[in-house]
């Protein structure tokens, strides 16, 4: 897991072969200076990165370093993120860019300075470089070097850059990185490594037009598959109803996803019940320490960081052995397993046995915990077991 320290970053990956007093290179046309920072949580819920410090934040650096990040467009930036229901929380956004913070963090794709090699960083050099050999690699590097393990707690990347040919390259070095978890969820949306990762307009000030779009209440396609995204991460929703979901006059109205209350299986359709429920939740994101087709075992993550799996052919729920949880063994078919009893037992041959579901192993945040194995006869019951993960 990576957790980064508020302030310069201590990097030079992609100066590697170059004397230790060099702090630019030039590649086809393109120049990067070492000179990487990050604000904010060490341990971040919600990850927010622009694409590379441009001129404005190159001035700004000769100052105080908290002041660097996203300098002259903090205001669009609160406005864009809260349009999409990202909890700013703040009248005072400056004090999210500080050590003290402990919800947001924020850095660029490329936290080194990048533009082309006569200092212009306007009309989104990244995208070029994206499209040149050498400096692209650069930009490899630096998505392998900080994004390949995301820290405990963060369940949102906002990847700021809303143009098809961005959000396609940016997608593509990410499904690179991550090949075993990665799946795209919508047209600005994909989940990875247990992380939704979702792009948003980019609040430069030379794309006013596109700005004035987004935070208006104009319908607007890609706004709406973002804020699904959000929805999908962090199971919030806009401070108030959003245009890109109202209804059309004379349009159907929308299919009530169906819930517990109204949900009748047998035992046959039980466990296909819970595993649609798990799907369509909109507060359970896949946690991703399992294949997406690991038919037997699925791993979740809960807005809050609760990690539970579910046994896909039995129905079963294994959750952590949080009293609140216990609470329920009295009321709902289960087993208690402490961890105390792991690799107690053993087999014919002497070999000490895991003694839960091997799956669990593969699972960090469960495999040598205390547990509780749910096996709920109802939907009435697997529901409150999920209402109990999603509240904790």
């Amino acid at each position: 897991m990576t957790t980064i320290q508020h302030g310069p970053l201590s990097c030079r990956l992609c100066f590697i072969g170059h004397d230790s007093a060099i702090n630019a290179i030039n590649t086809d046309g393109f120049r990067r200076v070492n000179d990487p920072g990050y604000w904010g949580a060490p341990d971040p819920v919600v990850l927010v990165l622009g694409q590379s410090k441009g001129r404005t934040q190159w001035q700004a650096l000769t100052g105080h370093f908290d002041a660097v990040a996203f300098a002259g467009i903090r205001d669009r930036l609160s406005a864009i993120l809260t349009k999409v229901g990202v909890p700013v929380g703040t009248t005072d956004f400056d004090s999210r860019f500080t050590a003290s913070e402990e919800y947001f963090g924020f850095a660029s794709l490329v936290r080194c300075s990048l533009s082309t090699v006569d200092g212009k960083s306007s009309g989104s050099p990244l995208g070029r470089a994206m499209r040149s050999t050498p400096a692209d690699r650069w930009v490899r590097n630096c998505m392998q070097r900080w994004l390949i393990h995301p820290n405990p707690r963060l369940r949102l990347v906002v990847l700021l850059g809303l143009t098809d040919s961005y959000v396609t390259a940016v997608t593509a070095r990410l499904r690179d990185i991550h090949p075993t978890t990665f799946r795209a969820v919508n047209a600005t949306t994909v989940h990875a490594a247990g992380v939704v990762w979702t792009f948003l307009q980019h609040p430069s000030r030379l794309s006013e037009n596109h700005f004035r779009t987004w935070i208006s209440d104009e319908p607007h396609r890609k706004r709406a598959d973002a804020t699904a995204g959000v929805r999908l991460a962090l199971g919030v929703c806009p401070p108030s109803a959003s245009a890109d979901t109202a209804r059309t006059p004379g349009s159907a109205p929308p299919r009530p996803r169906p819930t517990a209350a109204r949900v009748t299986v047998g035992p046959i359709g039980l466990h296909a019940a819970i595993r649609e429920h798990l799907n369509d939740h909109p507060n359970l994101v896949r946690h991703g320490a399992l294949g997406r087709d690991n038919v037997k075992m699925s791993d979740w993550r809960t807005g809050n960081g609760i990690v539970f799996a579910y046994e896909n052919e039995t129905g079963k729920l294994w959750t952590p052995g949080d009293p609140a949880l216990r609470a329920l063994t009295a009321t709902v078919s289960s087993v208690v397993y402490p961890a105390a009893k792991l690799w107690t037992g053993t087999g014919r041959d002497g070999t000490p046995l895991y003694g839960r579901h091997s799956a669990l192993r593969s699972i960090h945040e469960l495999g040598e915990a205390d547990l509780i194995r749910f096996a709920p006869a109802t939907m009435a019951e697997a529901a409150r077991i999920l209402n109990t993960l999603l509240s904790m």
